[in-house]
């Protein structure tokens, strides 16, 4: 039963069953914890605080996993079996779209090359879609996916947990203290696309308010495509400014780690 007809329940489609689905498939299934930490140590023990107990993260109430493809079967079975109530193995891209309230688009790719691709079946559907950064790898393909949305009504949502992040918004709340800014700076993490979309959303989060959330001009500069971006604000109506960089030379750390600085 869907939303529309009354459930208290929201059925989850996912697609794409690597090491990305699991970690979101957390957040909202009755997951296995042996099995989790067998499939995925690394993010298992970050996931646990580095102790074997429960997951510290908070579970989405009333949101379960019910279908999960890839076009890999053997990779769908076992993501399903590392949820303690039985998910549906699809067989098909379109059967994932089928009977649920939302689609769940986790991708290990990086590049957003098949969300397309991915999307279409759902959205065709009038599925509530989410795609995992970023959106898509090229701007005809994310103008193909928002036309489609628009034509069947539908919510379509990509975004980066940077823009969510309890840490970004304690930081921008403090932006008054020292006045109207000038500039950003946004310390990106490599020229994956994913990370690169992590960094634009960060920076559209704490710069972008008063402006809309939209740069009236993009540069890109260095030895490697976007390596570094320069997002310019204006107020069409005022001399009102301002200039934010986003460097994503390779940092010398292990993983990404992304860190910002205002100045007035």
């Amino acid at each position: 039963m869907s939303l529309l007809e009354g459930s208290s329940t929201i059925d989850v489609g996912l697609i794409g069953c690597g090491k990305r689905a699991l970690w979101y498939g957390a957040l909202f299934g009755n997951i296995d914890q042996n099995v989790y930490a067998r499939l995925d140590p690394g993010a298992y023990h970050h996931m646990t605080y580095y102790m074997h107990v429960d997951l510290q993260v908070d579970r989405v109430k009333g949101i379960r996993l019910a279908k999960v493809y890839d076009r890999d079967p053997e990779s769908a079975r076992i993501l399903a079996s590392a949820f303690k109530r039985k998910v549906e193995v699809c067989e098909n891209l379109a059967e994932v779209s089928q009977g649920v309230d939302v689609v769940f688009i986790a991708s290990d790719s990086g590049d957003g090359r098949n969300h397309a691709a991915l999307a279409q079946p759902g959205l065709t559907a009038g599925i509530p879609t989410f795609v995992d950064r970023p959106l898509a790898s090229t701007v005809l393909d994310a103008r193909a996916m928002v036309s489609l949305a628009r034509r069947k009504g539908v919510p379509l949502l990509s975004c980066s947990h940077l823009r969510l992040l309890p840490r970004a918004a304690r930081f921008k709340a403090r932006f008054a203290e020292v006045g109207p800014l000038d500039q950003g700076y946004i310390q990106g993490s490599g020229s994956n696309p994913a990370h690169l979309a992590d960094g634009i959303e960060l920076a559209l989060f704490l710069f972008g308010d008063e402006f809309n959330q939209r740069a009236h001009a993009v540069q890109s500069m260095g030895t490697a495509p976007l390596e570094v971006i320069l997002l310019s604000f204006a107020r069409p109506t005022s001399d009102r400014s301002l200039h934010v960089c986003i460097n994503n030379r390779q940092t010398t750390a292990g993983s990404p780690v992304f860190w910002a600085k205002a100045v007035s």
